[in-house]
This record gives C-alpha cells, sequence and structure tokens, in this order.
C-alpha cells in the first residue's frame, strides 16, 4: 500500500498517512545509522588487524590447558615461528627452561599480573632468546579464569650486551687484582677506595679492610709530591713514569 491508496480512499485512511510516512521515514533512518556503524565497524576491525599483524611486541593468548590460542604474526622476528606454527601447541615447548614458566605462574598466581618478567625461549632453528614478558589472567565467569594474557618483547640484544659486559668487569677484576704491579685506587682526598694483593704486600697491610681507614698521603716520603700528582693529572689527564719515593705503613 502506497501513499497514492489514502489519496483515493476515505479521510480515516488519509489521516494515516503521516503516521505511514514517519514510519518508513524512520525505518530509513535506522537503516541508515546501522551501516554506519557496520561500516565504522569495519574499519575499526580493519586498523586492529593493521596494528595486530604489524606490532613490534608479541601479544599472545593461553587457555586453562596452556595451549597457545592467540599469537601475533610479529613472533616471526623474535624467534622463527609463523603463527600457525604455534596456535594450538603447549607453550612449555617454547621455554628453555620449565623453572620459568613455572616460576611465572607462581607471581602470576600471587599478585594477578607480572610486569617485565624475564625468560628464555627457544627459537625455530634453536637458538636460546631472552624475552620480557608482561601478562596478566583472562577473567570469565564466577571469578574463574579463562587463562593467561600478555606480550613478549625481544631483549636479546640488551641482555648478550649485559652479560659481555659484566664478563669484562670480571676480567678487568681478575687483571687487578693479580698485576704484578701495586695498582690501586684513591679519591682525591686520599681516601683508598680499592687496591690489590701486591699493594697490600709493598706496604705491609695486612687485608684490604687494614687500607679503608688509612690516608694514602702516608705513604709519600714527601707530602708535597702527591700534591704535584694531583695538580699534573687535573692539567694534563694522566701521568706517565713520574718517580716518586714511597714509605710502608
Amino acid at each position: 500500500m502506497g501513499a497514492s491508496d489514502y489519496v483515493i480512499k476515505s479521510a480515516k485512511h488519509i489521516r494515516g498517512l503521516a503516521s505511514a510516512i514517519e514510519q518508513v521515514l524512520e525505518k530509513k533512518r535506522f537503516q541508515h545509522e546501522r551501516d554506519e556503524a557496520l561500516e565504522a565497524l569495519k574499519i575499526s576491525e580493519i586498523k586492529f588487524r593493521h596494528l595486530f599483524e604489524n606490532m613490534q611486541d608479541v601479544y599472545f593468548q593461553i587457555n586453562e590447558q596452556e595451549i597457545i590460542t592467540e599469537i601475533s604474526p610479529s613472533i616471526i622476528r623474535i624467534a622463527g615461528y609463523h603463527r600457525d606454527d604455534l596456535i594450538g601447541q603447549p607453550v612449555t615447548t617454547f621455554y628453555y627452561d620449565l623453572n620459568e614458566w613455572e616460576t611465572m605462574l607462581g607471581v602470576l598466581a600471587q599478585k594477578g599480573e607480572v610486569w617485565d618478567f624475564e625468560v628464555r625461549l627457544k627459537t625455530k632453528s634453536g637458538e636460546v632468546k631472552y624475552v620480557s614478558l608482561n601478562a596478566h589472567w583472562i577473567p570469565g565467569e564466577l571469578n574463574k579464569q579463562l587463562g593467561i594474557e600478555g606480550s613478549l618483547r625481544d631483549i636479546d640484544d640488551r641482555k648478550r650486551i649485559g652479560e659481555d659486559l659484566l664478563k669484562s668487569r670480571n676480567n678487568l677484576e681478575e687483571y687487578f687484582e693479580n698485576d704484578i704491579s701495586a695498582d690501586y685506587v684513591v679519591s682525591v682526598s686520599g681516601e683508598i677506595f680499592s687496591c690489590n694483593k701486591t699493594f697490600l704486600s709493598l706496604f705491609d697491610f695486612e687485608k684490604k679492610s687494614d687500607t679503608e681507614k688509612f690516608d694514602i698521603s702516608g705513604l709519600y716520603k714527601n707530602p708535597e709530591d702527591r700534591k704535584q700528582i694531583i695538580h699534573l693529572i687535573k692539567k694534563q689527564g694522566k701521568i706517565e713514569n713520574y718517580e716518586v719515593e714511597f714509605i710502608s705503613k
């Protein structure tokens, strides 16, 4: 029944014309708003998918059975796996040390979340990589946990550099301690911060703790020599082959 039907019919039908037109317009407004909402949702999904597929960190979800149910494609940059290689697999097969997984679960059970938790993962090529993990429970009904959701960040380079620095420091400390020269580190005021075994032996100290309250100025036969050394170091940045006469304590 169209608008023309109301014109050729009775006054009763004519009175219903405005209502019918309003219903048609309302239906079209609803359809237009629905189409706009669907288009906005589609655009939002495209944006989310773009972010998900191009994010630098790795997003993941694990269910109650510790099975990987979702993981972002960025995992290939960290571990060499394609996303489909891991979905449906136990997360524990991905860990280098299962104790780290159990420790993480303990922290998660206690605090409800973990931040910057360091773990080691096995890559597809068999290498071991350090990652930083953030995670929290996925809440369900009646306080039931549905699994774990979180992210991974590659910290392997940072970790390796830290290990190399620590190794270099240990090597330097070993060299310092066993050097046949009397090596020491001292403040401008004369406080001895550190010294090696040769220094202790040369100046008749029994142990390093004996040097803690000792002013190195007391080892100079001529106190003016130390003042001159400090002056030259401040001026030149260093001194070499500078002859000084010391005395034992």
